[in-house]
């Protein structure tokens, strides 16, 4: 058995070794600049550092970076920086990814040509994105390329870390004859295990040491790309053209010297196929781009919807379409290396409503698929044609959102009027809501106006809540792309003014219009009192252009009719001595010249609380649907313990009732009798409350 011990030993020798080719094999590229365009560099990609640094960039640096187009330029597919001496003055140039593109292990390659002349210094390196928060050199430098002028055809490789930065340990030179006559590709492998240094993938410099640490290996976390070329200073200064004891030794015949890059490439090691596309186009949208993954060798199959064309690209990991006017599915069929991989991405275009008013849902069918939820936990159900939400909520500060996606994107530009019909209860005393809106692009409005369903009615009546949106169309923070919204977010029982609370409202309907409908606001919290024989109505005011009330009435199973109109300082009308023998409901509308409100809640003289109740109680107990078909749920506080649930019709007789219980706060009711206007009684250890429920 001894004898097998070299032999597997060499067998766990060889997978560890395919492992570590595995992980360090870095075959797609996922960013790249080729410098193919003319002028400054890529604004996207790359910004600037200005100036002369302190101390000369920490290296008593001769020159003083510029964006000059005489300094740094695009042109003939390369990216040029030249450095120019003005009188005894020298200027050059350093761009960077910095906070717009970094990345944590991969390859990284760079395509240049280097200048000549004793004094430069140009490099191609990478810094740790954590020099802002860490500094230097405890944030990481891997420096892949640099050369002095002073020592023509000699490259170094270094890295710096706390453990050795500076004139550090950590590097190694490479004969790279005709440096400043031909391209080279500098290149290294960043992986877990090593860093690995490359010219024209000659491996000559190694960087792994066996333990580990923030001291010695910083190179853990994200990095970002610099390209820049120094005269002079503490490693490119010619020690025989230095005066005054500075690090200014720079060939004094020496006025321009040119450092040109044909590309930079990054890659990392593939792992599932993914398609880059914008989720939602306009109708008929020219020049669309979907890029996929970047693999050498893969072959590539892409398939769009009827009516959609593509203009270049088949065949490649990046295509060019013209949409149609319809959403859509594009699928991506890539093989690589014989296994076959797909990828589907949906397309959305964007709708753009003509009419006056568009209804966004009216929540008519089963919706729960165009939600998404966050920060707390929500169950959906339809309910005569609305969407009930219940929720629970443990931390407001999550922002608990419900967020709606339609069907399609939404041009709401002409349309910037955002309506929501919402009834509650509000028992647990936590409903508060607000609605944002999000666009394409993941931009949410937000800022010190926002659309906060404020006053909250909680009457258990739908009511309409309003907001211009407007004023929020634009680039800058708390402002969207109006032409282009993806997402209706409703935040629920949120932020710091949040409880933590159980309870539901209702959605009935979500749509957008042109500008305001100028009808004033439905009156709420409609509620009768007895005062005597009569019946006593209060209400609360909404708006503040209406022109005055119109109070209606009915019997149970009778038509309305107005019995009064009133004055617009009006929130309360006494119904003089009505026939007690006769079950009364009352509702009222506001109105002004344009129309009509929509109408109140409805009140009934059946939900009057006598003498033994209390009115604070019954407010608090809530009957829903009503009308019902006959089954309804009663809700109430966790408080109040039910006793009694029992059922009367007009003439007081008690009819036949199933009753289940859902939870200690949630009771459901089933009556089998034919429609009419019933009672129902409810003893709790606190009251007796009476409810009136309609059924059809």
């Amino acid at each position: 058995m001894k004898k097998l011990i070299p032999f597997l030993f060499s067998i766990c020798m060889l997978f560890v070794s395919i492992a570590t080719i595995a992980q360090e094999r870095f075959d797609e590229l996922i960013w790249s600049d080729e410098f193919n365009t003319t002028g400054a560099p890529n604004p996207t990609f790359w910004s600037y550092d200005l100036g002369t640094g302190q101390g000369g960039w920490g290296n008593n640096e001769v020159q003083s970076y510029t964006q000059s187009n005489s300094n740094i330029r695009q042109e003939n597919g390369l990216l040029i920086i030249d450095a120019i001496k003005s009188g005894s003055a020298w200027t050059s140039a350093r761009i960077k990814t910095q906070n717009k593109f970094n990345f944590t292990y991969g390859r990284v390659e760079f395509r240049a040509k280097l200048p000549t002349g004793s004094g430069t210094w140009p490099a191609l390196w990478l810094l740790g994105e954590s020099i802002t928060s860490r500094s230097w050199p405890a944030c990481g430098e891997i420096d892949v390329m640099e050369f002095v002028g002073k020592n023509p055809d000699e490259v170094h490789a270094s890295l710096h870390s706390p453990s050795s930065f500076g004139n550090t340990q950590n590097t190694q030179t490479v004969q790279v004859p005709n440096a400043s006559n031909s391209f080279k590709v500098y290149a290294v492998d960043w992986s877990p295990e090593s860093i690995k240094f490359y010219v024209d993938d000659l491996l000559y410099y190694t960087y792994s040491p066996s333990n580990k640490n923030d001291s010695n290996w910083p190179f853990k976390d994200d990095f970002f790309i610099i390209i820049n070329m120094a005269m002079g200073g503490n490693f490119g200064s010619d020690p025989q053209y230095e005066t005054n004891g500075q690090r200014n030794g720079i060939d004094p015949n020496l006025t321009r010297a040119t450092f040109e890059v044909d590309y930079v490439r990054v890659y990392q090691t593939f792992e599932e196929l993914n398609i880059t596309a914008p989720r939602y186009v306009q109708p008929n949208q020219a020049g669309i781009t979907l890029n996929a993954n970047n693999l050498t060798g893969a072959d590539y199959e892409w398939e769009v919807p009827a009516g959609v064309d593509i203009l270049s690209g088949q065949g490649t990991p990046s295509i060019n379409v013209d949409w149609n006017d319809q959403s859509g599915s594009v699928v991506l069929n890539m093989t690589y290396e014989g296994q076959v991989y797909t990828k589907t991405v949906d397309v959305k275009t964007i709708f753009k409503p003509t009419e006056e008013v568009y209804s966004v849902d009216g929540f008519q069918t089963s919706q729960k698929n165009v939600f998404t939820t966050n920060g707390g936990t929500f169950d959906l159900e339809l309910e005569d044609e609305s969407l009930k939400v219940t929720y629970d909520i443990t931390n407001p500060s999550a922002l608990p959102t419900l967020s709606y996606t339609p069907a399609q994107g939404l041009n709401l530009i002409d349309h910037p009027i955002l309506e929501a019909s919402i009834r509650t209860f509000n028992r647990s005393q936590t409903v508060s809501m607000r609605i944002d809106l999000e666009d394409a692009q993941g931009r949410v409005t937000s800022g010190n106006q926002v659309f906060t369903l404020l006053p909250l009615i909680a009457d258990g009546a739908f009511y309409d809540y309003a907001f211009d949106f407007s004023g929020f169309n634009g680039s800058g923070q708390g402002q969207v792309d109006l032409t282009a919204i993806a997402k209706i977010r409703i935040l629920i029982n949120y932020g710091i003014f949040g409880s933590p609370g159980r309870d539901s409202l209702w959605i009935d309907e979500l749509r957008v219009r042109r500008e305001f409908s100028g009808l004033p606001n439905r009156p709420s919290n409609l509620s009768i009192a007895k005062n005597g024989s009569n019946n006593q109505l209060t209400w609360r005011d909404r708006a503040t252009d209406e022109q005055g009330f119109q109070v209606y009435r009915r019997e149970s199973a009778g038509e309305w009719e107005m019995i009064a109109e009133l004055p617009a300082d009006r929130t309360t009308y006494e119904d003089a001595s009505p026939d007690p023998t006769k079950d009364w409901l009352y509702r009222l509308q506001a109105f002004n010249a344009q129309g009509q409100s929509l109408f109140s809640n409805e009140a009934s003289v059946t939900e009057v609380v006598t003498s033994i109740e209390d009115e604070a109680i019954a407010r608090q107990f809530a009957i829903y649907p009503n009308p019902s078909s006959g089954d309804f749920t009663i809700d109430f506080p966790a408080i109040y313990g039910v006793q009694e649930i029992r059922v009367f019709d007009l003439n007081g007789r008690e009819v036949s009732t199933k009753i289940s219980t859902v939870s200690p706060t949630q009771f459901t009711v089933s009556v089998e009798q034919k429609s009419g206007l019933y009672a129902c009684r409810i003893v709790t250890n606190r009251a007796v409350i009476i409810k009136k429920i309609f059924i059809k």
